[in-house]
C-alpha cells in the first residue's frame, strides 16, 4: 500500500473510515491513520497496529 490519499481503511458493517497516511516502520506492522468523529467532527492522527485493525474487521479499500 502506498502513502497517498487514495488509500483508506474501512470497518466492515459500519461507516467508520480511516485514511492511511504512512507506515511507521519498514516492517509495515504499524501505520499512521487520520480519522474524524461523526458526532463532533474532531479529527485525530494516531498510530495503529495493522494486525489488530484486521482482527477488528477493518479492510483496505483503494480508489479505482
Amino acid at each position: 500500500m502506498k502513502s497517498n490519499q487514495d488509500n483508506y481503511i474501512r470497518e466492515l458493517n459500519t461507516n467508520h473510515v480511516m485514511f492511511f497516511k504512512e507506515f511507521v516502520d519498514d516492517e509495515k506492522k504499524e501505520i499512521i491513520i487520520i480519522d474524524a468523529t461523526r458526532s463532533t467532527g474532531k479529527v485525530s492522527v494516531r498510530k495503529e497496529n495493522v494486525v489488530e485493525l484486521f482482527c477488528k474487521g477493518y479492510k483496505i479499500y483503494r480508489k479505482k
